[in-house]
């Protein structure tokens, strides 16, 4: 429940902690490990769905004291930054266990960035060690070229790599760390504060370069507190998220806390037929997978598979749009609901809804307060009253990176998180998203944002996925509305027939006055969201070449 003071909203719900946080988290993990498999024996982890290769319950504490071993070897220590790079694997977690048994932090940031992005990283982090996959290597020697000297790498680890396998000088095989015999794992640590930092995640760079998100041991204990928890003991859960980005990193992590089996197919190997394939084979309780993974599976041909064990769908890093969840809800016959979560990497989760309005967050989960500002005075809205939405979580990052001025202007003076979205609350408390701040557009004297737009289009049954952004034109005085449009195999649909679908659904200030662009896909990043700007920029290039 949710109640409202002075324009704020206060969740009504008691965040139960209960835990001591002078201890660290990986110690209270390998004894939460040790304990059940005492209780209940041992079960499979984590599951590649495709490759149907299997990390059990009983290798995590052996092999992460192996590497852990191999890691201080080679100079790893407390109070360092252990950088990695690479996507969904089996051996995703081997090096972050590694480095938190040595006491330093992990970094998992996304292989696929541009050299100049990797060096500021590098920089960042000041790490001495990194772990890539083989096709993030080039730039990770052309990254650490660029480097001071004195703030180079020292051992670059390239985790799908074969022991003995020829490499560049300075570079080494990871795998060759499960052969350490682990007598130098630490066994005693420094004592640890629950503002330590354990993980550094990083944003998605939609708006500009990605920053450093630094989540501490606080933030990792509370993953281990007592919750309600949706998904029983020793059931499964299906991902298709990427693990280098919050949700895809922690599920894993609850799956050893709750006692659950995580499956996954790799961000880089799906197709929608992956996931079905997945759920007819293994059972899963639960699918978790960026919407634009869900809008794919909903193009698959559902016949033949048996999706009985779904109960629970949960789109991470967005929104499933409200035609698309009432379709999974007649597609898997004992679905019970489509969790809807609002959050971000730096303010974890938020809201939460079961709702199948896409524009609806849900109400403030436990322990957490929000309120929404006007985004020109600052002062607080009332119910009804759009502006920004700012919150404030339980287990909130503690500052960006080496980025003082972007922490600066994300929290505000009273310490809330400013979330750069658009929204607003009913007199319930119930909260409703309108936009992204960055992504607004005015025609004729009225604000709105492309998310509305997008999806009145998406609604047509021929199309598969619309992106909506604008230019300014200084004739006009006016923003131009442009969308590029994904159909969906085999249809056909013109321009003019979603023109007159939008005229005819919206107001004539968000009509597509601009150009329709029919391509073959979208552009997105890792966790699925639109890469507006680049279309904003390709369409400016063509402009300029017209």
């Amino acid at each position: 429940m949710v109640e409202i003071k002075e324009n704020i909203l206060h969740s009504t719900e008691a965040w139960e902690w209960g835990l001591d946080t002078s201890v660290r988290y990986v110690t209270r993990l390998m004894s939460l490990i040790s304990a059940e498999l005492a209780e209940a024996g041992d079960r499979d982890w984590l599951v590649d769905c495709v490759e149907d290769k299997r990390i059990s319950l009983g290798q995590v504490e052996a092999r992460a004291r192996r590497v852990a071993s191999g890691l201080k070897r080679l100079g790893l220590a407390p109070g360092h930054i252990l950088h990695t790079a690479y996507g969904s694997n089996i051996e995703f977690y081997w090096p972050v266990f590694g480095a938190w048994l040595c006491g330093a932090a992990a970094s998992v940031a996304d292989p696929g960035l541009s050299v100049e992005v990797i060096r500021a990283q590098l920089e960042d982090t000041k790490a001495r060690i990194v772990v890539v996959a083989s096709k993030a290597l080039p730039a990770y020697l052309e990254a650490n070229t660029r480097l001071a000297e004195e703030d180079r790498v020292q051992h670059i680890l390239v985790l799908d790599a074969e022991p003995g396998q020829k490499l560049p000088p300075g570079v080494s095989s990871f795998r060759a760390l499960y052969q350490d015999d682990g007598s130098q794992c630490p066994e005693t640590l420094p004592d640890v504060g629950p503002e330590e930092t354990m993980v550094v995640l990083w944003t998605s760079g939609t708006t500009g370069r990605p920053k450093g998100v630094l989540h501490t041991q606080r933030f990792m204990l509370a993953m281990i507190r007592k919750s309600k928890k949706t998904l029983p003991p020793r059931k499964m859960s299906l991902q298709s998220n990427t693990m280098f980005h919050l949700g895809g990193f922690l599920n894993p992590m609850d799956g050893l806390v709750k006692r659950f089996t995580v499956l996954f197919v790799k961000d880089t190997e799906f197709t929608g037929e992956r996931i079905l394939e997945a759920v007819n084979t293994y059972r899963p309780d639960n699918v978790m997978a960026i919407p634009s993974h869900f809008q794919a599976v909903s193009c698959v041909d559902f016949t033949g598979y048996d999706l009985k064990s779904v109960t629970i769908i949960i789109p991470s890093g967005g929104m499933l749009t409200e035609s698309l969840a009432k379709k999974f809800y007649g597609v898997f016959p004992n679905l019970r609901l489509v969790l809807q979560i609002y959050g971000s990497t730096e303010a974890n989760l938020i809201a939460a809804a079961v709702d199948t309005v896409s524009s609806y967050l849900g109400r403030l989960t436990t322990g957490n307060s929000a309120y929404i500002r006007d985004v020109d005075t600052g002062a607080r809205l009332g119910p009804g009253e759009v502006g920004e939405i700012c919150v404030k979580t339980m287990i909130c990052m503690k500052s960006y990176l080496n980025n003082p001025e972007a922490t600066a202007e994300y929290f505000t003076e009273d310490g809330y998180a400013a979330m750069g979205d658009l929204g607003y609350y009913d007199q319930e408390g119930r909260m409703f998203y309108k936009d992204r701040i960055k992504d607004v557009m005015r025609v004729k004297a009225k604000w709105f944002g492309p998310s509305e737009l997008e999806e009145h289009v998406e609604k047509l049954d021929e199309v598969y996925e619309v992106c909506v952004w604008s230019s300014y034109d200084t004739e006009l005085c006016d923003d131009l509305i442009h969308a590029a449009v994904v159909m969906r195999p085999g249809a056909r649909v013109t321009k003019e027939t979603i023109m007159a679908h939008v005229r005819d659904n919206l107001p004539s200030h968000m009509n597509i006055n601009g150009d329709i662009f029919f391509m073959a896909s979208i552009p997105h990043n890792p966790q699925g969201k639109k890469l507006r700007r680049i279309l904003k920029q390709q369409h400016s290039d063509m402009k300029l070449h017209l």
